[in-house]
């Protein structure tokens, strides 16, 4: 166990008085040889279920390629890449170098690709393509915008012509 002493200040509710004090804050930590030891013996387990494949290429050999020497050059590596400089390993940390070790007992990833045809490609006349159209409700703020850039004859126009429908009525 690892503890730092922190300062804490709390406001206590129906008074609002502030009370100053300090605790203590641990944290289970491991050591870099610890961590390495629990992967390797991860990389071991993880071997030792898959002698039980049928086939040859489904079987490991993961604790020869990296044996307990190389697990600690892993792990001293994270921690330099982290910034990590106290040589201890927090609980969740050493979860997360257990878990990254977890995609190894997948089988084999699937992954869908679509492959175009150029020949499913058909042309079509523009007299039988479905007309666009939008609702008013469609008109709004970036549309309106839009379509006043690019035809303001047209939308003044249609302002107008409902302008004397209404006037009319």
């Amino acid at each position: 166990m690892q503890g730092k002493e922190q300062g804490r200040q709390v406001e206590r509710a129906v008074s609002g008085e502030h009370v100053k004090f300090k605790t203590r804050l641990e944290h289970k930590t491991y050591s870099v040889e610890e961590v390495a030891e629990r992967m390797f013996r991860a990389l071991q387990m993880i071997d030792e279920e898959s002698r039980s494949e049928p086939a040859p290429k489904d079987r490991t050999n993961y604790s020869k390629k990296f044996p307990l020497e190389k697990c600690e050059q892993i792990v001293s590596a994270s921690l330099k890449r982290r910034k990590i400089k106290s040589e201890r390993i927090t609980e969740d940390n050493q979860q997360k170098f257990l878990q990254a070790l977890g995609t190894l007992r997948r089988k084999k990833a699937k992954r869908v690709v679509y492959k175009m045809n150029p020949k499913a490609l058909i042309t079509l006349n523009t007299k039988e393509r479905q007309a666009e159209s939008c609702s008013a409700a469609e008109l709004r703020r970036a549309y309106l915008a839009e379509l006043l850039k690019q035809h303001p004859a047209v939308l003044n126009e249609l302002a107008l012509s409902n302008l004397l429908d209404k006037s009319s009525q």
